[in-house]
């Protein structure tokens, strides 16, 4: 049976683990203008043109991860927008954010609520 990880300490080894298990495949980095919900901001992709995915991972808003997925192979001026988000907040505090980690006690898996 899985369990939600609560603990804010363990949230964040748990997102250093995804993170890691994606850097691990994305091995390029590109500083490229992020667009996210009519805004821009400068991040760092992951990218991979073998895997055909980019990644930007940052904490947003104070009070979560946000782990942003894509497609298209990031460059510096074009916006890249994500395609979609996996997030988890740094305590289980809120629903808005629909991800959560949880797993058995030998692994850790990202779970979430839909969109």
């Amino acid at each position: 049976m899985y369990n939600v990880i609560g603990d804010p300490s363990e949230i964040g080894r748990a997102e250093e683990q995804f993170k890691q298990s994606f850097k691990n495949l994305l091995h390029k980095k590109v500083k490229a203008f992020v667009a996210h919900r009519g805004e821009t901001s400068e991040a760092t992709v992951n990218w991979s043109r073998k895997v055909g995915l980019g990644a930007v991972f940052k904490e947003a808003d104070k009070n979560r991860f946000w782990n942003a997925f894509g497609l298209e192979q990031p460059q510096k001026n074009p916006n890249y927008t994500p395609l979609v988000e996996i997030n988890f907040l740094f305590k289980r505090t809120s629903r808005r954010v629909a991800g959560v980690a949880g797993g058995l006690s030998s692994s850790i898996t990202s779970c979430g609520s839909g969109v």
